[in-house]
């Protein structure tokens, strides 16, 4: 398909639309030493399974690109370093803030620029459990690393989301370790009684992980106890922070 987009000078936009992990593009061939490139391509969406998307990324270059939307079928290992390559290959290098969203059997994360009303990266993927899930989150952003380290705020969305009581602390130290910039972290969820992100964080570990953050923004459902600890912790580092109450479960802070 590469070969045939090339000659497509003036594309601003395509969809690449799988219906079934059972679709299979034909074996991938090496990539050529030269990509098709598409000067006017500012949209690219995809859904299916990340060999394709891989092989495809591999094989363009679209310098103007800044809308990216992708949909993953379920698979243990998520291999996207091409298309890591795609995305930072743009003159976007600047992303300030990230959404994390668990959701059901599925889980995505968005980037955005600065002042940007939209993002410029969407990718969900299908895991199954939780613990997969974080799994994935692990391996799509350590693959991302160049965006993920540069991430000054994260908000994580657990709504309705029926296996957090299986989620293990542990579970989650190796995914936010991954945030070195982060400076405010807010945590959305409408079962904060279950999400104790912050108790693994306390017990010994604070320092190692968001060693920039200043402001965490919790519903008052959090319990109490994971936040104390976890402030008191902080301010024995020198490494002081602010945790701010909210009413309700759903409240967005805005920059």
């Amino acid at each position: 398909m590469a070969t045939g987009v090339s000659t497509l000078t003036k594309l601003t936009r395509l969809d690449i639309n799988f219906e079934s992990k059972d679709s299979r593009p034909h074996p991938r061939c090496p990539p050529p030493l030269t990509r098709a490139v598409l000067p006017a391509l500012t949209r690219f969406r995809f859904r299916g399974a990340s060999t394709y998307l891989e092989d495809f990324v591999a094989r363009i270059d679209a310098p103007l690109v800044d809308d990216v939307r992708v949909i993953l079928f379920k698979q243990l290992v998520v291999d996207i370093r091409q298309l890591s390559r795609f995305i930072t290959h743009t003159p976007i290098l600047t992303y300030n803030r990230a959404v994390m969203d668990f959701r059901g059997s599925t889980v995505g994360i968005s980037v955005r620029p600065p002042k940007a009303m939209f993002p410029f990266l969407w990718l969900r993927a299908s895991c199954g459990e939780v613990g997969q899930q974080v799994s994935s989150m692990v391996q799509i952003c350590s693959q991302f690393a160049i965006i993920i380290s540069g991430v000054a705020r994260l908000d994580i969305k657990c709504n309705n989301h029926p296996y957090l009581t299986r989620l293990h602390d542990t579970q989650l130290l190796e995914l936010f370790r991954l945030f070195t910039s982060l400076r405010t972290l807010c945590i959305i969820s409408r079962n904060l009684e279950y999400f104790t992100a912050l108790r693994g964080l306390a017990e010994g570990v604070s320092t190692e992980v968001f060693p920039a953050l200043d402001n965490i923004y919790l519903s008052t459902y959090y319990p109490q106890q994971d936040t104390e600890h976890f402030v008191i912790t902080r301010q024995y580092s020198d490494l002081p922070v602010t945790v701010h109450r909210l009413p309700g479960t759903m409240f967005w802070p805005e920059w």
